[in-house]
């Protein structure tokens, strides 16, 4: 029993996390126990896992006879926890199958039974996939009080990947009770606060998701954004979300079985979502196309020749700071400028900041002194480029402090953009006034910057995900010294020692649950040892040895 409860609650942490080939070999190991005199109510969990699991693989057959089982396990002398969450994937099943009648009514009848029962978390599940149907049926307003609903009492509980699941909803009502508003051209403004306020919602849906690790949500919610930016107009952000959902896919479907990927690609929800961000892709790789060509034909030959050589020298260069004087030494031999700083984004304060300066003679730069911050930040913050051969006589600029107090001249800077991302800007300029500046340059340019940006982003990534790898190795390492108390080598111990130090680094209280004998207190005590709070004392409190007035003060 002690066995069953510990892989019942590793499989429900890998279901959530989209870890479904390993999930079916946990969920494999309980069932090749069922012949052991078990509880009914730790028989009727493993049923649950596995109809949730069949039910994400989209074997509706399978889980349609998952949740037989565990209906008759229930009566009304012995109820079991899981009943109504089995009610709610019998409910997505019809959903899926396009029986959205049925799957509304089972629902509202649920909703109704966990209600009278004041089970939050059934209660919280209930109300979000009663509002995904009342969505399909086109009943917003009653889908949005359910979602509001919901949210609130994910809140309570609380639980992220719920109200996540929650905010996305409620980003995708906005947009569906204003679709007509979005692509009008009559009141942009109110056009662009109803993008604002659905995209706000999807957002938060998103981070949320992430920082929970709920797989499946994490591509519903860049599919729902790329989705709504589309309608609005903005195909290139909405071509950057698509691609994140299509990866995010890509991801869940290699920890899928091998057997079971072809069924998973078909479940109805992530055919359309894959179809869709597609296509959005491929529309946005035409326009990407129309436009390089079109600059293309304003570059002289020479400078083509340049593009070449400078992208075939910094795509190979994986090491920000040597990447950055690569792009900066090419720039300035490709447009002729003294000077050349690279500015990035401040991920936590979103200013920028300056990383990298070099001169002509090739030497660095550890200031960026005497130059046009107001033209910095301009670019920046509009994301189009600023281009002077005379910054004294042009009238844009020519009144502003930084130009007259350092007498500049020729200036040019651009935003540093990928996929409709700001990452910083490139900026350089010239004592002497250039008098003009040719059509060619300008574009070289710009097609410099462009390749400089996707190298960069390139490195940035890179770094995040060296930084990230040590994070996680230095973390499992403290978490294996804290939990010396926790012995074994297999993979279900080595998953529990992940799973610790992935929450140890949390800041939210944790709940351990478990039969008596399972060990919740060596978990405790390794969450604690390798946690921010290690250097403190652990208190162990036997609640069982408590009133029950007592322990509710006590926690």
């Amino acid at each position: 029993m002690v066995e069953h409860g510990s892989l019942g609650a590793l499989a429900e942490i890998q279901l959530s996390l989209g870890e479904y080939e390993t999930a079916q070999l946990t969920l494999k190991n309980l069932a090749s126990n069922s012949g052991l005199s078990i509880a009914v109510c730790s028989e009727a969990h493993v049923s649950y896992l596995l109809a949730w699991l069949a039910v994400e693989l989209g074997d509706y057959d399978a889980a349609l006879g998952y949740l037989q089982k565990l209906k008759a396990l229930a009566s009304p002398e012995a109820p079991v926890y899981e009943a109504e969450l089995g009610e709610v994937l019998r409910a997505r099943v019809y959903l899926q199958r396009g029986q959205l009648e049925e799957a509304t009514r089972l629902l509202d009848r649920l909703n109704t039974t966990v209600t009278k029962k004041h089970w939050p978390y059934q209660m919280c599940i209930v109300k979000l996939w009663l509002a995904e149907a009342l969505v399909l049926g086109g009943r917003l307003e009653r889908a949005r009080k359910c979602v509001r609903d919901a949210i609130r009492l994910a809140k309570a509980m609380p639980s992220r990947h719920l109200e996540a699941h929650g905010h996305l909803l409620l980003g995708r009502l906005i947009s569906l009770n204003n679709e007509g508003d979005f692509a009008t051209q009559e009141n942009m403004g109110s056009a662009g606060a109803l993008v604002g306020s659905a995209s706000a919602e999807i957002e938060i849906a998103i981070r949320m998701a992430e920082e929970s690790g709920a797989a499946e949500l994490i591509w519903r919610g860049h599919a729902e954004m790329a989705r709504v930016l589309e309608l609005a107009g903005d195909t290139i952000t909405a071509a950057n979300h698509a691609q994140k959902a299509l990866e995010q896919l890509s991801l869940i479907e290699s920890l899928v079985p091998q057997e079971a990927v072809e069924q998973f690609r078909s479940v109805p929800e992530r055919k359309e979502a894959r179809a869709r961000c597609q296509r959005i892709l491929e529309d946005d790789e035409l326009a990407e196309q129309r436009q390089a060509l079109a600059n293309v034909g304003a570059l002289e030959e020479h400078h083509l020749r340049i593009l070449y050589r400078a992208s075939g020298v910094i795509n190979g260069i994986r090491d920000l700071d040597k990447l950055l004087e690569a792009v900066l030494d090419l720039l300035l031999q490709a447009v002729g400028v003294q000077r050349a700083f690279v500015f990035l984004r401040n991920e936590k304060t979103g200013d920028l900041r300056f990383v990298k300066g070099r001169n002509v003679k090739r030497e660095s730069m550890e200031q960026a002194e005497k130059i046009s911050r107001s033209v910095l930040q301009d670019v920046y913050s509009q994301g189009r480029p600023f281009v002077s051969a005379n910054a004294q006589s042009d009238s844009r600029v020519s009144e502003r402090t930084s130009v007259l107090t350092h007498k500049l001249n020729t200036l040019l800077c651009a935003p540093l953009k990928v996929g409709g991302r700001v990452l910083g800007s490139v900026y350089g300029d010239h004592p002497a006034a250039l008098g003009s500046l040719k059509e060619s340059t300008i574009n070289l340019f710009a097609a410099f910057c462009n390749l400089a940006a996707v190298a960069i982003d390139n490195a940035l990534v890179h770094r995040h995900l060296v930084e990230e790898k040590k994070e996680v190795e230095d973390r499992l390492q403290r978490v294996r010294e804290g939990s010396s108390e926790i012995i074994g080598q297999s993979a279900a111990v080595e998953d529990l020692l992940k799973r610790i130090a992935l929450v140890a680094a949390s800041p939210l209280d944790v709940l351990i649950t478990g039969e008596s004998g399972t060990g919740k207190e060596l978990v405790a005590r390794a969450l604690h040892r390798t946690g921010r709070r290690a250097t403190r004392k652990f208190l162990a409190l036997d609640c069982g040895s408590l009133s029950d007035s007592l322990v509710e003060s006590e926690l």
